[in-house]
């Protein structure tokens, strides 16, 4: 494997000196690229230094390839990477879209990171080449941009890539993810859920559980844990989410809200997403008919499932894992705090 790595990183030096380029410099800053850099700009931008884009200078002496102009600005013959670093067209999307908040130039150097580049500029760079080669691809199949400004904004809309968003290049991951996220909302006179499940393997077996809690004006009023032996994460979930349904309906709650850290079963309570797996399906049937009936409890069918960010959730996965932590076969429920003892509290219809 060490040898098949190195002769990788030889080829592609070599292919880089070929480019008129130096490797150095070039490998420096990409061991600097940020993690949250989307897979389909670095993509692109190998392709860019190592003229792998099918532009017309790369087939020029197949048979039968018509030499292109420039897409952007007309130049004769001159659809080719080589070009783009020093076409006025592109040159004036650049500075409309980066001026005053970089310090990235358009040249030849920078464009092929000949110089040191921060992660921040780096990440400006990649998304600019990925939306040259997304627009150059737009125009050549004939769907040509009407004005130049509906050039820019197609440019704009390319390298503001939801995916770069509070992505600084000094921030590890989880402080850029906890940029995106926000708080779940907690609205009064509503019951709202949380549920999680947990699943260890120890020795090749397998103990799950699932933890939900109860919360009404934004007091918990209820929570519970229940050790379910062996079953997979989803399955231990899914069985938390059938558990705070079941609740709700046999209470008869006419204003419910239910948040769960996994997006598969969200969206499956939501009918976002299909439910493909054969040991799911038939917690996916029970929900979608527990559902129906909290619809029926209300004439404005107040019932929403939505997904939060696993440290907006940290209360029903630490019910969770006490269900393992403390499991028993003698009965299945470990924690229950007032889970079964809601009806005697202040509820509305």
């Amino acid at each position: 494997m060490k040898k098949a790595a190195a002769d990788t990183q030889a080829e592609l030096e070599r292919r880089i000196v070929v480019a008129s380029l130096s490797w150095d410099p070039l490998k420096a800053n990409l061991v600097g690229l940020p993690s949250g850099i989307p897979r389909g700009h670095r993509i692109t931008y190998f392709k860019f230094i190592l003229n792998g884009l099918l532009t017309t200078a790369r087939l020029r002496f197949m048979d039968e390839v018509v030499v292109r102009d420039c897409p952007f600005c007309g130049l004769d013959r001159s659809d080719d990477r080589k070009h783009w670093v020093s076409c006025p067209v592109l040159k004036s999307i650049f500075r409309e879209l980066y001026e005053g908040n970089t310090a990235l130039v358009m040249d030849q150097e920078t464009f092929h990171m000949q110089v040191p580049l921060d992660g921040r500029e780096l990440q400006q760079l990649l998304a600019f080449i990925h939306a040259i080669w997304r627009c150059r691809c737009v125009i050549l199949r004939g769907y040509d941009f009407d004005y130049y400004q509906d050039l820019v904004n197609h440019f704009r809309s390319i390298v503001e890539d939801p995916w770069l968003h509070g992505n600084p290049a000094v921030l590890p991951r989880a402080e850029r993810r906890s940029l995106r996220s926000t708080p779940p909302d907690l609205p009064s006179e509503t019951h709202i859920y949380f549920f999680d499940g947990a699943s260890r393997n120890n020795n090749g077996t397998r103990s799950a559980s699932f933890g939900a809690l109860l919360r009404l004006n934004n007091v918990v009023i209820a929570r519970v844990a229940v050790y379910l032996d062996d079953a997979t994460n989803n399955e231990a979930e899914y069985q938390g989410a059938l558990a705070v349904l079941q609740h709700a309906v046999s209470m008869q709650y006419t204003r419910v809200l239910v948040y769960g850290d996994s997006k598969l079963i969200v969206s499956h309570l939501n009918g976002q997403w299909r439910c493909r797996a054969d040991n799911l399906t038939s917690f996916y049937e029970q929900g979608l008919g527990l559902i129906r009936r909290l619809s029926e409890n209300s004439a404005n069918h107040a019932f929403c499932s939505a997904h939060v960010y696993r440290q907006f959730n940290a209360d029903a996965d630490s019910l969770a894992n006490v269900g393992i932590d403390r499991r028993t076969h003698d009965t299945a429920v470990v924690v229950n705090d007032n889970w079964y003892g809601t009806h005697n509290l202040h509820t509305f219809h």
